[in-house]
């Protein structure tokens, strides 16, 4: 089995260059057997970069593929986009944890749905609670998902810690316009 090479965040964290997720919606009533199989099949292939949401439903598999595995957690890195506004980031916080049945996620990146149109709005002060996640120790980078340009601006007039990812949605059918990745 090869090693998969990883990048080095602006945080001095790494991150495996290659991931797993799976955003299908939960099996109604009941765990997704499936998923969980096929998790720990990637496991065992090698893959150590997990990427999962709440919205997704699929965190509590996740879990347990990895708990099923007998991997590490300091062998596996985990993102997960949590779910609720920048009020309760913490809240959600917490109840991805419990269901990943982890003591930390490696990147926090918060859902950009709910981050964007929470009350109160994303200003330049509320990123201070990402960073309170990282600084309790539950969180080791904290990130963003297909944040705009303007968002971003807005978070970088009082960010103390580097948001270390946008994890952008792009291909052929959603590009990106204004010299949006060159900005990055």
């Amino acid at each position: 089995m090869s090693t998969i090479p990883t990048l080095r965040l602006a945080d001095g964290n790494n991150i495996p260059s290659f991931k797993d997720g799976d955003e299908d919606q939960p099996v109604r009533g009941g765990l997704d057997t499936k998923l969980i199989s096929t998790l720990k099949d990637t496991l065992n292939a090698g893959y150590t970069h997990f990427d999962c949401a709440e919205p997704y439903g699929n965190e509590i598999e996740f879990g347990i593929a990895i708990k099923e595995s007998s991997a590490l957690q300091d062998k596996v890195f985990i993102t997960s986009k949590v779910q609720g506004g920048i009020a309760d980031i913490s809240g959600a916080l917490v109840g991805s944890l419990k269901r990943l049945q982890t003591k930390y996620l490696d990147l926090c990146i918060p859902n950009p749905h709910t981050l964007l149109h929470s009350r109160p709005p994303l200003s330049a002060g509320s990123w201070s609670s990402m960073e309170n996640l990282k600084e309790s120790g539950k969180v080791r980078s904290i990130g963003v998902s297909n944040f705009q340009q303007h968002h971003l601006k807005i978070i970088l007039e009082t960010a103390a810690d580097k948001l270390v990812i946008n994890q952008l949605e792009f291909h052929p059918y959603h590009q990106r316009s204004r010299d949006y990745i060159p900005w990055h």
